[in-house]
């Protein structure tokens, strides 16, 4: 079969987003994502704490600022509201009021009492149908990473070999080039 020109010659300079080492740069890409994950994973805890976190130790976070993610609204009374997340109630201690079953976005002091003074208060339009997108979006994501995936590897009962174009044609000197 001969030597094939793009393994030797000029065309050995592969470009950035060649597929020249496609392995190393995958990983080194997934690597890179890995490490900004990690990153969130260990900082926004820190600075951005869910309150069923800040619940479980009151004094700690007494006159600290929070922020409450988009939350329904269980309960509402004359001078608070209460607000859960993941099987934890909050009161929001706010003159403005909203409707039971209302998704709020909140941000503000709070009391080791277990209570919220808010600074900023607002309703999250359409919470739901945005959760639902993300989930979606990401899912198409996914499948289209596994689409692509599968479309440079094929999957053996040895492990996942790489799809090899076989259609070649012979050049002058024995050896063989890609179709064009």
């Amino acid at each position: 079969m001969g030597l094939r020109t793009w393994d030797v010659g000029p065309y050995n300079r592969a470009p950035m987003l060649s597929n020249v080492k496609w392995l190393w740069k995958f990983t080194g890409a997934v690597l890179v994502f890995a490490v900004l994950c990690a990153d969130a994973a260990w900082r926004i805890p820190g600075r951005y704490p869910h309150f069923s976190k800040v619940l479980k130790s009151p004094e700690k976070w007494d006159g600290k600022r929070i922020w409450i993610v988009p939350s329904p609204v269980v309960e509402v009374a004359e001078s608070h509201m209460v607000v859960e997340s993941r099987g934890e109630k909050i009161k929001v201690l706010s003159s403005e009021r909203y409707a039971t079953g209302t998704w709020l976005y909140a941000v503000g002091t709070f009391h080791k009492d277990g209570s919220l003074t808010p600074e900023k208060i607002r309703k999250a339009e359409h919470w739901e149908f945005q959760r639902g997108s993300i989930y979606g979006i990401s899912l198409a994501v996914v499948l289209a990473w596994i689409w692509f995936f599968l479309k440079r590897l094929k999957p053996t009962w040895r492990g996942m070999a790489p799809r090899v174009s076989t259609n070649v044609t012979e050049v002058e000197g024995g050896a063989s080039a890609p179709p064009l």
